[in-house]
């Protein structure tokens, strides 16, 4: 990892000896810090964000009101879990979320 992270700013800095200044920008400079993320970090998968994002944007879908977005939300939710754990009671013969196939 150390002889990477060095490869690293060799190559950065090969990189502006080509292109204009205009070129870099934020993503130009990230990979100079992707080495010690991963000696610091670890694995990936154990600081993996795309699970929690999926399910904000199931919540935000949920917007009606915009005036009050959390109120919302919460209202939407609470339907929704409410819904779902009467249709537990219901005959197996009604169509539910649960016994949809």
């Amino acid at each position: 990892m150390e002889q990477l992270e060095q490869n690293i700013v060799v190559t950065l800095c090969k990189f502006e000896k080509i292109f204009p200044p205009g070129f870099f920008d934020s993503m130009e400079h990230l990979p100079a810090h992707l080495a010690y993320e991963a000696k610091v970090g670890g694995h990936v998968q154990y600081r993996w964000m795309y699970p929690f994002e999926r399910f904000l944007n199931h919540l935000k879908k949920k917007v009606k009101n915009r005036a009050h977005v959390e109120a919302s939300i919460v209202e939407a939710y609470l339907l929704e879990e409410t819904s779902t754990f009467c249709s537990l009671y219901f005959d197996q013969y009604i169509q539910t979320r649960l016994n949809l196939c």
